[in-house]
């Protein structure tokens, strides 16, 4: 990816890209989607959203930032059916699969992938017999970058 985005632009381009690919039945979209309204067609949906926390050196000379990054992977189901749990479970699990061993995603090397504890369930009445449930799913990583430029990963 062009060196030109911010890294985390890369890291999200690049897990929405394999998601898509891997699992693209399920609406794969960044976070932002959220803004604009949703039609029943659009479920279930997968909602890709990254942060980081830049860790820069002690030693003031070191231009290395290592960033902890997290890619938060919200899952959704609009459903009247009773077994909302299952299905959105059944989703974590080929979410997971698709991303237990992902390999290069297109940002760079990582080191430390991991994949989190699912969050409790949201669940939010849409009508008398629809309900929204969503959980977020973690993943952690680090990269590293130079603190003169965090859309390069020093480790290509």
């Amino acid at each position: 990816m062009a060196a030109a985005e911010h890294i985390r632009t890369q890291v999200r381009k690049g897990v929405k890209a394999h998601l898509a690919a891997a699992v693209g039945d399920l609406n794969v979209h960044y976070a932002s989607r959220i803004v604009r309204s949703f039609q029943s067609d659009n479920f279930p949906l997968v909602l890709v959203a990254v942060t980081d926390i830049p860790r820069a050196s002690a030693d003031p000379s070191d231009p290395i930032v290592e960033r902890d990054v997290t890619v938060s992977i919200k899952i959704s189901e609009r459903t009247a059916f009773e077994d909302v749990e299952d299905r959105v479970d059944g989703m974590c699990l080929r979410i997971e699969k698709a991303l237990v061993n992902p390999g290069d995603l297109g940002f760079g090397k990582y080191w430390g992938w991991k994949i989190g504890a699912t969050s409790a369930p949201e669940l939010d009445p849409l009508s008398e017999d629809t309900l929204l449930m969503s959980v977020v799913m973690p993943i952690t990583f680090t990269l590293a970058t130079r603190d003169t430029d965090p859309g390069e990963n020093i480790n290509p």
